[in-house]
């Protein structure tokens, strides 16, 4: 909505009535722009904000909190001892506290899969999803946490103390669970490893005793149980299969050389698929045989 758009919608409206039914048309960005406008005309404009605030709707209020410039914030604070705000207020307090209950549900749901996850039959879409849901743990905490300190500081500015109670608490409740989701907790009954890392460390435990990312993939794979030439032409590694190989038609020195040009077909063959080193293994959630064997059947 361009500024000199609503600058005369604004002028028009008088009846609160009216402004409350105009407050119901804004969008977040909207509502942004009129506060922009009434900073700079406060004396046109000031005493109609709170109408439209009582017809803002309250998801709109929500997607607000998480846009707001220190100026912006600083107008709505004088409107924090009015009705409307603290109506939104009012209703964002108890919305949260639910949204605390799911995210926390979400965290020990994760933790506890973790705690109990069996390496070897983990798949990459079993990873990706571990991965996404941590991912999502963390920047809907990062949002509700930006929302809920925009909230408290409004809540400071009015005169209700259960509103001031209410966010605090969640504000100390979200950054509690922040922090023992990536990883910088000081609290002592939860684990100080964020739960990130808590998993990389369960899938490690694959790769427990190779610490340099550089060592060749094909040595990293043993740890897999990877590691003869029957197991790479069952992935799909060679093109043809060892055990056709006739021993007794063969020399000692023939079958060294024969075994020799083999690993490094395999070698060429994982470095196709972009898996020259433990780092590209890890890279690409190669954590099992399982995985390995995903990852080599889904890459073209």
């Amino acid at each position: 909505m361009e500024q000199d758009k609503l600058k005369k919608q604004l002028s028009l409206l008088t009846d609160p009535h009216q402004l409350e039914l105009f407050g119901k048309t804004l969008l977040p960005s909207q509502m942004v722009e009129l506060l922009d406008l009434i900073i700079a005309n406060r004396e046109n404009y000031n005493e109609k904000l709170s109408p439209i605030l009582a017809g803002f709707l309250h998801e709109n209020f929500i997607k607000l909190l998480l846009i707001l410039t220190p100026f912006q914030q600083s107008l709505l604070k004088h409107e924090s001892m009015a009705i409307p705000l603290q109506h939104h207020l009012s209703i964002l307090s108890e919305d949260k506290m639910k949204v605390f209950e799911t995210l926390s549900k979400l965290y020990l749901t994760l933790d506890m899969i973790i705690d109990h996850l069996d390496v070897e039959q983990v798949g990459l879409k079993d990873y990706k999803e571990l991965e996404e849901k941590i991912q999502h743990l963390e920047l809907t905490l990062d949002d509700e946490l930006t929302i809920v300190n925009h909230a408290l500081l409004l809540a400071w500015n009015s005169t209700r103390i259960d509103l001031i109670e209410k966010f605090s608490l969640l504000k100390e409740s979200f950054q509690k669970y922040k922090n023992v989701t990536n990883g910088t907790s000081n609290v002592t009954r939860f684990n100080k490893m964020g739960i990130h890392q808590k998993l990389l460390l369960k899938l490690n435990t694959v790769y427990a005793k190779i610490s340099d990312l550089n060592v060749p993939a094909i040595d990293a794979l043993a740890a897999l149980s990877v590691w003869c030439l029957q197991d790479y032409f069952e992935l799909g590694l060679l093109p043809d299969n060892p055990n056709d190989q006739n021993p007794a038609k063969h020399s000692e020195k023939e079958r060294e050389e024969y075994n020799i040009n083999q690993i490094e077909k395999v070698k060429k063959k994982l470095e196709a698929y972009g898996l020259s080193t433990l780092g590209n293994l890890k890279a690409a959630g190669i954590y099992s045989k399982k995985t390995l064997q995903e990852y080599l059947f889904l890459k073209p």
